[in-house]
């Protein structure tokens, strides 16, 4: 088992960061937030049941943030050597996905007016 230590937080930082900003961006933008806001309004939920299916939605979405995290990390120091292809093709994927989601949201910002309106049917209390 491999724990977070000095030596290795930046590679669990680095990590999870690189599976927050697609995973949180694509969810916000046209993924189960929007599935969520549409099965909500065409079943006529409350007020509060949008509200509990929203947080359900969102501890779900960063258990599997901190899940993806946990087993990426440890593949890569499981790995015995840093040439092998698999472990340089995770780390191309995760800083690449990681890239592309940032420069999504920086160069269409009509993603923000998604992402609240998106939020916007959910009343947070």
């Amino acid at each position: 088992m491999i724990s977070i230590n000095r030596s290795n937080y930046q590679t669990y930082l680095f990590v999870g960061l690189c599976w927050l900003f697609p995973i949180t961006i694509i969810s916000l933008t046209n993924g189960p937030v929007q599935w969520l806001n549409q099965w909500a309004t065409q079943h006529h939920w409350s007020a509060n049941y949008r509200f509990i299916g929203l947080i359900i939605l969102t501890l779900t979405i960063a258990l599997s943030i901190v899940f993806l995290t946990k087993y990426t990390t440890r593949l890569l120091f499981q790995t015995q050597e840093n040439s092998l292809p698999i472990h340089k093709g995770i780390w191309i994927f995760l800083t690449l996905s990681c890239i592309a989601s940032l420069s999504w949201l920086i160069f269409k910002p009509e993603l923000f007016n998604a992402i609240s309106q998106s939020l916007a049917y959910i009343p947070l209390h």
